[in-house]
């Protein structure tokens, strides 16, 4: 994938919520929003992808 597609892609999940960025001088470190995804998903789906999910 080239740089301008990742950039895109993660451009749209930061406006999303759905990513958190940390810089750290030119360096962007990006996390998954654990609180947002665990909003947007579905219980069932949230079994998934994390197994240790309290509501399993």
């Amino acid at each position: 994938m080239s740089q301008s597609k990742l950039s895109y892609h993660l451009k749209i999940l930061m406006d999303a919520n759905l990513l958190v960025r940390e810089t750290k001088g030119t360096w962007s470190y990006y996390e998954i929003n654990e609180g947002e995804m665990d909003r947007v998903l579905s219980d069932e789906l949230c079994c998934v992808f994390k197994p240790g999910f309290n509501k399993c």
